[in-house]
């Protein structure tokens, strides 16, 4: 007798993708035959994908990129996969050369880490003409230097891909996410953002809020963990646990993750912020600010720095650094330099495990 195996249906599960885990435990988000199609069919609107593209995938098929922005798009738009093993910044050039790529999906971390590569690496022959994925602090090298016309950056998480991005035709605003994306078909509902307090009041434009969505590419749940499931949403809307602002014209900014909020002086300060201030700093690789107890209550500031090769700071420096760019408030008082921070697979610096060390404070510089 010749077994058949039921023909999977629209709804049924796909794909588990673990989320990173930044601020907790990573968690598997459940996603549908549906959702990665039309995952794919957006990512399409998102880049403008066409049908000769060479799509190259430098990120692992682990994360929430690789499979539903660079294969789903290929595979809706009828293009072809360049699939590399592992990232490799030295080659990175070389490889887009040599296998004609067309377009690239990366992360932030990818990026800085281009942008401050030998540029004796770089392939000027390249075909690459448009990456998804990129910030504002290196789009100028990307379009520049690199001689890639189509950027776009946006936001999405493992629970919900590719809710925002910066349209290629029209503003890009390289300091925000972009406003809500759209499906190629203008007839298809598709995605609604709230910004919301604490008490689930929509905030006016240009005030933080945790942004809550609704939009047809979101997961079904997180595997065997109905609890967490049910905590994440309310009333059909999914809580992202990210504080964002929007401006009078519909874009979103980031600010933080809303656990990654340092209490000082009566002023709630997003860690991210810090982050990116502190990193700009031309001696530094990397900058990590998280939240140490204070004598007097709330929290005191400590900024973890890795210098890049060959570069020298003190913390003195690091701290006129701050002086120069932030409010008193928000200047560390701690300045802690390291070789390296721990981070997840997707590069993030992975602020838990890292604050769970007892000694930050007393390795530290303390600043007075």
């Amino acid at each position: 007798m010749l077994f058949r195996s039921p023909t999977p249906g629209a709804d049924d599960t796909v794909l588990i993708v673990y989320t990173s885990g930044t601020t907790g435990f990573p968690k598997g988000a459940m996603h549908s035959q549906r959702s990665f199609v039309t995952g794919g069919e957006a990512f399409v609107q998102r880049v403008y994908l066409q049908d000769d593209d060479r799509v190259m995938v430098v990120l692992p098929m682990f994360h929430i990129n690789a499979n539903f922005y660079s294969v789903a798009g290929t595979l809706a738009a009828g293009a072809s996969l360049v699939i590399v093993p592992k990232f490799s910044a030295s080659t990175f050039w070389q490889t887009a050369a040599d296998n004609g790529a067309t377009e690239v999906n990366i992360i932030e971390a990818m990026g800085t880490i281009l942008q401050n590569r030998p540029r004796s690496e770089y392939r000027p022959d390249h075909k690459i003409r448009a990456v998804y994925g990129v910030r504002g602090s290196y789009a100028d090298t990307f379009r520049n230097e690199f001689g890639i016309p189509v950027l776009i950056g946006g936001y999405g998480m493992t629970e919900i891909p590719g809710v925002t991005c910066n349209p290629v035709e029209g503003v890009q605003k390289w300091h925000t996410m972009g406003p809500i994306g759209r499906h190629p078909d203008p007839n298809r509902p598709w995605a609604q953002c709230r910004l919301v307090d604490d008490e689930g009041r929509d905030v006016p434009d240009d005030v933080e809020g945790e942004m809550w969505v609704k939009t047809p590419i979101v997961m079904q749940g997180y595997f065997r963990d109905p609890q967490q499931t049910k905590d994440a949403f309310h009333e059909g809307w999914f809580k992202t646990g990210d504080l964002v602002k929007r401006d009078a014209d519909g874009y979103y900014s980031f600010v933080s993750r809303k656990h990654d909020i340092i209490r000082r002086r009566d002023e709630n300060i997003a860690g991210a912020e810090l982050d990116r201030v502190i990193g700009a700093h031309p001696a530094l690789h990397e900058a990590a600010a998280v939240a140490v107890p204070a004598e007097l209550g709330e929290d005191d500031i400590l900024v973890a720095v890795v210098l890049k090769p060959g570069e020298k700071a003190s913390a003195q420096d690091i701290a006129q650094w701050c002086r120069d760019r932030l409010a008193p408030q928000k200047v560390p008082r701690y300045v802690l330099f390291v070789d390296d921070l721990p981070h997840t697979p997707t590069g993030k610096v992975q602020k838990v495990q890292f604050k769970a060390d007892a000694t930050l404070k007393s390795r530290a510089v303390d600043l007075g």
